[in-house]
């Protein structure tokens, strides 16, 4: 539950688990193809962004350059490897069949479970052949989840002190689940926003989220300014199986001598 992050302090707090949510793909890597013997790699795609919402977005795809191409169109929070990269990951990741695949005239895509508060995606349109080999142009849409983190009104987050080598912590008012961590003020001050730190929190760490007012007892804690913050999540994951977060969060801060 709790998450400790960046400083060497953190192996030495209790209940400190820093987890990677990276997941490896052991497939062989497949090469977009410039032509599949079907006329199709001259083929171009595009991707027209709609609509976006707090957990959900909207598309329109379209094809040209050859009639009848077929082409795959999907969302990714990979915002950083190469468009060829992003989609070879995808497509080994996936079993190609024909029904998921789309030809002729432009079609609307919405695609949801987004995680809300200002995620950055990407929604990535490629040829697809039947047998799994990306072809033509592809087209990318990057986009960004709408909704604004608040701090509550009515949830906080407290350091109470310490008694003999435990240092407590309490958490009050949250209507459903939520998850905390404790940063140095240096590293929870080296984001652009308290939503850019809560987001990290979710990709770097392993939510473990619990529920109700709960008092929390912490292991040695160096001397130093440090920053508490508890975030709420839903029940519900978002589409990569990473918990969503509510919005609301509470932050306090404290010294220990």
């Amino acid at each position: 539950m709790f998450k400790c992050m960046k400083t060497q302090f953190f192996t030495n707090v209790l209940l400190c688990t820093v987890l990677g949510l990276a997941v490896l793909s052991s497939c062989s890597k497949r090469k977009p193809e410039t032509g599949t013997g079907h006329g199709w790699g001259e083929a171009v795609f595009s991707v027209e962004t709609l609509s976006v919402g707090q957990t959900d977005a909207m598309f329109q795809e379209a094809a040209s350059g050859y009639e009848g191409a077929p082409f795959y169109g999907f969302v990714t929070s990979n915002v950083k490897s190469s468009l060829k990269n992003a989609i070879t990951e995808k497509v080994n990741s996936i079993s190609v069949n024909r029904h998921m695949l789309k030809t002729g005239v432009p079609a609307a895509q919405q695609v949801t479970g987004l995680r809300r508060g200002g995620k950055e995606y990407r929604y990535i349109v490629t040829g697809l052949t039947p047998d799994g080999r990306p072809y033509g142009t592809p087209a990318v849409a990057s986009f960004t989840t709408k909704g604004e983190f608040t701090q509550s009104s009515v949830a906080s987050i407290q350091y109470l002190g310490v008694s003999g080598r435990n240092h407590s912590i309490s958490v009050e008012g949250f209507g459903g689940l939520y998850d905390l961590a404790i940063l140095t003020r240096e590293d929870a001050e080296s984001y652009e926003s308290d939503s850019a730190l809560i987001q990290t929190l979710i990709d770097d760490t392993a939510p473990d989220p619990v529920s109700g007012d709960k008092t929390f007892n912490v292991g040695q804690i160096p001397a130093g300014e440090y920053v508490l913050i508890a975030y709420g999540v839903d029940e519900e994951l978002d589409f990569e199986g990473c918990y969503n977060p509510t919005l609301a969060y509470a932050k306090s801060s404290f010294t220990v001598k």
